[in-house]
């Protein structure tokens, strides 16, 4: 719209190295370099961008793979078993005093307060961290997630002109609650409380990628030209031939002994994470007597009532004096760390051997377990029975949203019950599942206690265990069922061309439900597809415009004339 867009050096160096380089915590790029980025931005950034009076900071579907975006909310991570409700509460009672630090408190506060909170609660899954050097954030040990997003904000920089001040990919966020980067209205208008709370609720994510071996590369490459060439993959249709690509998969095989074995690392896990919070004391310990030395004091808390003098004076040690090989030294601060570090490791090294071991041993028993299961696949793959159990499901995404190559997704009973294994967001909904439970038999016995809802004809409201349900189809003959029993919220879908619903998705349901959670799940799902909202998120499984409900249990059964 006759506007011009500029990018700055700074600004440029800044993506360059936060989200393409990915020199800190955060969202990363896809792209490798500055020109690939830019390229395919330019493109796709409404027209009357720099045109638009103000700041425009937006988020915008891409279409492609824009990266990993190093973000995701605490509602995200407790739903996918990343977090518990534990987690979160823990965390929400320091809210008030990590609002307080980022908004007057010093680095020092900030860095004890990490300290702190991680030596009195290692098992936390949801820690603090400081980033970009001042912002104290939660942070959960999980990898970032791949997103087709693009974050952008845009600030005036003339007449018609408008210069980019940040780019990401993901999702829209404020900027961090740096108090330096608000002004005084800003402040008083609550700015800096709304930034607040939206980077408590979202935390950062700082687990790392698992590796791709050369192996999959490969593969991923044959898909690639199957996909290009627009040719049906035998394999991604037929749900034997699926679990059977499933089981050979390293990728899939490190997930799933990862998963089952994060008791064992956690374990080691929690043994170093205790050595390096010791350490990282004792060193605070250090500077704090070097900085009570500088300042004349004998006494900590005295030393510490002379607030910014205090903080100054921690802030200028640089160097402390300790222990190494049995002589006193002065060393940096860095290496100081790194030698106090090194001590509590040896002090440990037999404790975390025992815990390698064991971990070893689980790993083994793991790989043993999918071993059977493969070789049990080979034996009972036209079995009767396991046949029956696979014609209970339909098709659905894979727990990363991948439709295959024809877009029309992959049997759902492999993917939930197998393929969600390896998934640390899908897992958690076996996490009550009986010991020995995972394999084919399990697989026959879960879906035999599903089945019933599907069968043609079902009367549901004679099922005790049936809690909810509805009925819903559109003008060309496709079918939804929604379903909550006593153990499950299911949803199971029928195409026009098939005879009998099959069921796409299993959720496990709170037992007891003291606080209704099942039935407000089951209500915000049917809502959803009688407003005909669930089509915006791009369901593989859908109903047309014209959607009615036809059948429901008394709790909804006012809505059928609706």
């Amino acid at each position: 719209d006759g506007g011009k867009l500029i990018v700055s050096a700074a600004t440029a160096g800044h993506i360059d190295d936060l989200h393409i380089k990915g020199t800190d915590a955060g969202s990363k790029f896809a792209h490798g370099s500055l020109e690939d980025l830019f390229t395919d931005v330019q493109d796709k950034l409404p027209a009357d961008v720099a045109t638009t009076p103000g700041v425009s900071a937006f988020s915008m579907e891409m279409g492609k793979n824009m990266g990993k975006e190093g973000i995701a909310s605490m509602t995200e991570l407790q739903e996918g078993g990343i977090i518990s409700a534990a987690d979160v509460a823990l965390a929400e009672s320091v809210r008030t005093q990590v609002y307080e630090l980022n908004k007057s408190g010093d680095a020092a506060a900030k860095e004890a307060f990490v300290a702190d909170f991680t030596s009195k609660n290692p098992g936390s899954r949801i820690q603090f961290q400081l980033v970009r050097g001042t912002v104290l954030v939660p942070i959960v040990d999980t990898p970032k997630r791949t997103t087709t997003k693009l974050f952008s904000v845009f600030g005036p920089a003339g007449e018609n002109t408008k210069a980019m001040w940040t780019a990401a990919p993901g999702r829209y966020m404020p900027k961090h609650p740096n108090p330096t980067q608000f002004s005084a209205e800003e402040m008083a208008s609550g700015s800096f409380e709304e930034s607040a709370n939206a980077w408590f609720d979202t935390v950062m994510l700082t687990g790392n990628e698992p590796e791709v071996s050369e192996t999959e590369v490969v593969a991923a490459d044959v898909v690639d030209e199957v996909k290009s060439d627009a040719v049906e993959s035998v394999t991604l249709q037929d749900p034997v031939k699926l679990f059977s690509q499933l089981l050979g998969s390293a990728e899939y095989r490190d997930g799933v002994i990862r998963l089952r074995t994060a008791g064992e690392r956690e374990a080691i896990s929690a043994v170093k994470a205790g050595v390096e919070t010791a350490a990282k004391k004792r060193l605070n310990e250090l500077k704090s007597a070097s900085a009570m030395a500088a300042l004349g004091e004998t006494d900590i808390k005295t030393a510490q009532r002379r607030g910014k003098e205090w903080g100054m004076a921690l802030k200028a040690v640089s160097e402390v004096s300790l222990d190494v090989d049995g002589e006193v030294k002065t060393v940096s601060v860095g290496e100081a760390l790194n030698v106090l570090t090194a001590e509590g490791m040896k002090e440990k090294a037999e404790e975390i051997a025992t815990l390698e071991s064991s971990l070893v041993d689980a790993e083994v028993r793991v790989n043993a377990l999918l071993d059977g299961i493969a070789a049990d696949l080979e034996v009972r793959k036209d079995d009767p029975e396991f046949q029956a159990a696979l014609a209970v499901w339909g098709n659905s995404p894979d727990s990363k949203g991948g439709r295959g190559v024809d877009e029309k997704g992959f049997h759902a009973g492999i993917i939930h019950y197998f393929e969600y294994r390896a998934s640390k967001e899908k897992a958690g909904r076996y996490k009550r599942e009986a010991d020995g439970a995972f394999g084919i038999d399990g697989f026959i016995e879960h879906s035999k206690d599903l089945e019933a809802y599907v069968q043609p004809g079902a009367d549901l409201k004679s099922m005790p265990e049936v809690q909810n349900f509805a009925r819903l189809t559109d003008e060309n003959g496709r079918e939804r069922l929604l379903l909550s029993t006593d153990r499950f919220t299911i949803s199971a879908f029928k195409w026009e061309d098939q005879d009998s619903l099959g069921i796409i998705t299993v959720l496990p349901n709170s037992n007891p439900d003291p606080k209704g959670k099942n039935a407000k799940r089951f209500e915000k799902m049917l809502m959803a597809e009688i407003k005909n909202t669930s089509n915006d998120k791009g369901y593989l499984n859908h109903l047309g415009e014209e959607r009615r409900l036809v059948d429901a249990d008394d709790q909804f059964a006012g809505l059928l004339d609706a």
